[in-house]
This record gives structure tokens, sequence and C-alpha cells, in this order.
């Protein structure tokens, strides 16, 4: 690849950035794309002496847009040229990475772990020994023009993204789907897409969230929430940006309505206006939000476990008639 391709300028302040390190990720078979990009631009401290600051550059691919987000997730002074590479879990994936030898030194931490420990250079072979695969050149970067994150005719988008569990898929922050509800108050990624299965947390916390919401509600109204749940077909309305009053739209007494059925006059729906509708109870209504959008078979199984669990432990409260 040509130099210049590895070189871009920031249009604001004229500084020369060079890329000296790229990590791969195959985003479908065959197709690698950057993951992590290491820029670095000469300046000077403090003192006046001249020394390297580094950018650290974060990239995903989204399937849903076809297209990769960018954003800068780190940068600083002082730059030694050390770049960490850990084991990957799966040592025979392979996935490429080039560095630059003129300015970057592979580093891991040899041995255990302890605090305090330096990592130290390790050779390619090394590299491999923890399943990378060493590039001698770096693959083209996104065409002829090469990248520049600062030119409006960057080939990629920048934003971050959130992953979503439901979707498999890294979405831009400033457009994720709606299994994901993001709460501005609380600052914090909620809903079934952002549900992480491992962390025990996360299930703690929504199913004590659901407590107060299931006590507020009707014991019949709570018994055709699971029964909705568990057929797949319901429909919530409340904005969880202002949660305001929340409507759960439940399936007919009979059972059998069609679930492409989004007429609210077709369910029997359970209603809390926002002046009942308490802290405790936010997390749920965000899940519940989520499970509205679709694809979520699993999630709404799981939750309507949930509510089957509070029902069987909770004493009889007057049912619907």
């Amino acid at each position: 690849m040509s130099d210049n391709l590895m070189t871009f300028e920031d249009p604001r302040d004229g500084e020369k950035h060079r890329i000296v390190y790229l990590q791969y990720e195959e985003v479908k078979p065959g197709y690698f794309v950057p993951s992590n990009v290491l820029s670095i631009h000469e300046a000077v401290d403090y003192k006046g002496e001249p020394h390297f600051c580094y950018s650290n550059w974060d990239i995903e691919y989204c399937k849903r847009d076809a297209c990769c987000y960018y954003h800068e997730s780190g940068s600083g002074g002082g730059f030694d040229g050390g770049v960490y590479v850990g084991e990957l879990v799966d040592k025979t994936a392979g996935y490429p990475l080039w560095y630059d030898r003129e300015f970057v030194k592979l580093v891991c931490y040899r041995g255990e772990y302890f605090e305090g420990k330096e990592a130290e250079p390790i050779t390619d072979s090394e590299a491999a020994e923890l399943g990378w695969r060493v590039l001698n050149k770096p693959q083209p970067l996104f065409g002829a023009q090469g990248w520049n994150p600062f030119a409006d005719y960057t080939p990629m988008r920048e934003d971050s993204t959130v992953y979503c569990l439901v979707c498999e898929d890294n979405l831009p922050r400033e457009n994720y789907c709606s299994h994901i509800v993001w709460n501005e108050e609380r600052s914090w990624y909620g809903g079934c897409g952002a549900f992480h299965a491992d962390n025990v947390h996360d299930e703690s916390l929504y199913k004590t969230s659901f407590a107060p919401l299931l006590s507020a509600l009707n014991r019949g109204h709570v018994e055709r929430l699971a029964k909705s749940l568990r057929l797949h077909n319901y429909k919530v309305d409340c904005d969880p940006f202002d949660y305001g009053d929340l409507t759960l739209h439940l399936l007919d007494n009979d059972g059998r309505r069609e679930k492409c059925s989004r007429d609210p006059d077709d369910y029997w729906a359970a209603s809390l206006d926002e002046d009942n509708i308490t802290d405790e109870m936010k997390s749920a209504i965000d899940w519940l939000v989520s499970l509205s959008a679709g694809k979520t078979d699993k999630f709404d199984d799981m939750t309507a476990g949930w509510i089957e669990e509070w029902l069987a432990a909770t004493p009889h409260a007057e049912a619907l008639a």
C-alpha cells in the first residue's frame, strides 16, 4: 500500500497523522474490515520537546446499514510505541493485524498477570501463538482514497455503536433499533437488545422492577400479560423518555387474535396513568417497550416466566371478571 494512503491530515490544524497499527475483524466469511486503527502525529510537550501523540479509532461494521461506523476512543501524548495484543479466545480464527515496525512494537503480559506487572515485547511468531495473523503489509483501507476521519469523503460514518443482542448487529447510537431503550435520567441502555445473559445483575434488575409494576395492575391483567407474552401477541404504549401513561394491549379473552392486529380497540388494555408510574417500575417498562419491537420470542418467554413466578409467589388479589 502506498505511503500516502497510510497518512491523513486534520484540516482543522494541519496535523499530519500516520497510521501505524491496524487490527482487522471478519464481519462475514472472507470479508475483513479494520476494527481498530492507531495513528500518531508529532507534537511538542510542555518543555518544548518533540514527541509523538496518538489517536485510537474504533471501527465497527453495521450489517443493517452495510457500512462501518467509527469514533475516536482515546488519544494522548507520550506514545512509547507499545501496542498490547491479547490472546484470542478462538486461536484458529487467525484475525489479521499489521503494524509499522518503525514506530510500533507488539507487547503482551508473559506468564501470570499481577498488579504492577509490565507488558513485554513479543515477536510475530509469539503473536501468532496468541491467535493473530501478522501481515507484512496492510490490507487496503476502503478504496483508492484511503481513509481520513476528518474528511467529508470518508467511506465510513462517524458514530459510536451499541450492540443489539436481538438483531445481532452493531447499530449507531444515533439510530439504533427499538430493542434498545435509552434512559437519559439513568444514563444507561436497557431493553432486551442490551440484555447480557451471562450477567446475573441484568436479570435480577429487570425481575426486581417487574414486582412494583405487576403489583399496580389488576391480577387478571397480569395473568393475561403472561399469556400474551407466551403467544407473542401484545403491544405496549409508553414513551420511555418521559414515562407518560402506560397502556398494555393484551390479547382478547378468547386468545385467538392474529399477531398482525395492532388496533388497540381489539385488545384488552391494562393502563396506568403517569402519576402512578414510579421510578422502580421504569426498568420493567423499558423492557416491555423493547419487546414490542418483535423478533423477541426468546425474551417473551423469559419475561412470561418472570411474571408466572411472581403470580405463584404473590397472594391472590381481585381478578378481572
